[in-house]
């Protein structure tokens, strides 16, 4: 198996899992992080030599940038990762005969559409990061539906847990409860979906052994929205502690997803899997991991 992005958040929860596997692990990263990992080839024809000598049976494309000084820079970097690469990855794949190919995408694809997220419904991403990924997920679907490769994109809702991006809300959350340093956030009406990241992983892994995926989009999602303000009110009540939140001192960001929720019934039908852990359980295992 070959790992993109595998110093990420979600990769490296998904290496774990995969070390108790039987497999041959192929780990590509993007920094000096985990110099004993291969540095992904930044070239179509250095990826197309990467994937003839590993000649790895799955794929999961977790690579990809959501960060830069400005919008225009996030879409530059996010581009080349999330387009780019995924081109040279995807070519390399038909030629030498991947059997699966799974791509990390996102719910942000979606926009502020009708919820709960359907795979088939229009998108209409608003940041540069979104707009990239959708880009990847159309690259994925064209090769897995006229291009014969097995192939789909995984739209993930929000995914969290120990370890997660300094710049996601809850880590955040965690932070300001930890320090005791307020954190300042809007008035948190708006809602999202937050994925356990091993459920996350546990669906990706499904997803990459199945045979008949055709470029399908397929949420990776729990199906249950919570606004804002209500895990700051959970995390209070679980740790019996103040967070150290100033909820409504900022205003809601422009172009705000004031519901961000997806179906997961396609994802259990392929699979047979369903994300179940509930918010409070994560939260509890994260104020476990503070110990």
């Amino acid at each position: 198996m070959l790992v993109t992005g595998a110093t990420g958040f979600i990769a490296g929860a998904l290496l774990r899992r995969l070390a108790q596997w039987d497999v041959r692990l192929v780990c590509l990263r993007h920094s000096q992080s985990a110099p004993d990992w291969l540095a992904c080839p930044q070239d179509a024809q250095g990826m197309r030599r990467l994937v003839q000598e590993q000649r790895p049976e799955i794929i999961f494309h977790l690579a990809g940038s959501r960060l830069g000084a400005n919008p225009h820079d996030v879409l530059q970097k996010a581009m080349h990762a999330n387009l780019q690469l995924t081109h040279f990855l995807l070519e390399a794949c038909w030629e030498f005969g991947v059997q699966s190919f799974v791509y990390a995408g996102t719910a942000a694809e979606y926009g502020p559409g009708a919820v709960p997220f359907q795979e088939d419904q229009p998108v209409a991403p608003v940041s540069p990061y979104a707009v990239s990924k959708l880009c990847g997920t159309l690259l994925t679907q064209q090769y897995g539906q006229h291009c014969g490769l097995n192939t789909c994109s995984a739209r993930i809702c929000l995914a969290y847990g120990p370890g997660q991006g300094e710049d996601l809300f809850l880590a955040g959350l965690m932070r300001a409860w930890r320090s005791g340093v307020p954190l300042a956030m809007s008035p948190g009406g708006q809602t999202r979906d937050f994925v356990w990241v091993e459920d996350c992983v546990e669906a990706l892994l499904r997803l990459g052994l199945e045979r008949n995926l055709q470029g399908s989009v397929v949420n990776v999602c729990t199906g249950i929205e919570t606004p804002l303000r209500d895990v700051v009110s959970l995390l209070g009540s679980l740790s019996g502690r103040d967070p150290h939140v100033q909820v409504g001192a900022l205003p809601y960001r422009e172009g705000e997803m004031m519901r961000y929720v997806g179906n997961p019934e396609r994802l259990e039908r392929i699979t047979g899997y369903r994300p179940s852990t509930s918010l409070e359980t994560g939260l509890r295992f994260m104020l476990e991991a503070e110990k």
